[in-house]
């Protein structure tokens, strides 16, 4: 009887451990340093490269011309908050034809972090206080129409 609780102890002591070890995850996606000097500047268009390494994690505003291949790697550790251990970019600029104009890559100690949500996208009206969106949404009333 001894024997099985040490060797429950033991198992559990194992398993708390291994739940306080640090987690390393990879997000995003970045081609390799071969597929990148593949690529030929004022030759290649948006959509040869596009189908030759893959899509871009991003794209510039419309007009900017750039593609934006982001990895990041995370490393997540019991409560504490998450911590970006390195990112690479790549950048992909184009000129107003689509063609490739060239290719810069930068690295975490190129800048500082910048979190990337890809859950929120400001919206118009973003910038209301609770107080104007409650107004609003009751007949398109607004603080000026209840006080004159």
């Amino acid at each position: 009887m001894k024997q099985s609780s040490m060797k429950t102890v033991a198992i559990l002591g194992i398993i708390a451990l291994s739940a306080c070890s640090p987690q390393i995850r990879n997000h995003g996606y970045v081609p390799s340093q071969e597929d990148i000097s593949s690529l030929i500047v004022g030759v290649d268009t948006r959509s040869s490269i596009t189908e030759a390494i893959g899509s871009p994690s991003e794209v510039g505003p419309v007009g900017s011309g750039n593609a934006y291949y982001i990895r990041s790697r995370v490393r997540y550790f019991t409560m504490s908050a998450p911590k970006t251990v390195s990112r690479e970019v790549v950048v992909l600029r184009f000129d107003q034809s689509d063609v490739l104009k060239g290719v810069e890559r930068y690295g975490l100690e190129d800048g500082r972090v910048v979190a990337l949500d890809p859950n929120y996208t400001k919206l118009p009206g973003d910038e209301l206080t609770v107080l104007q969106r409650m107004l609003r949404s009751i007949g398109g009333m607004n603080a000026a129409t209840l006080f004159n």
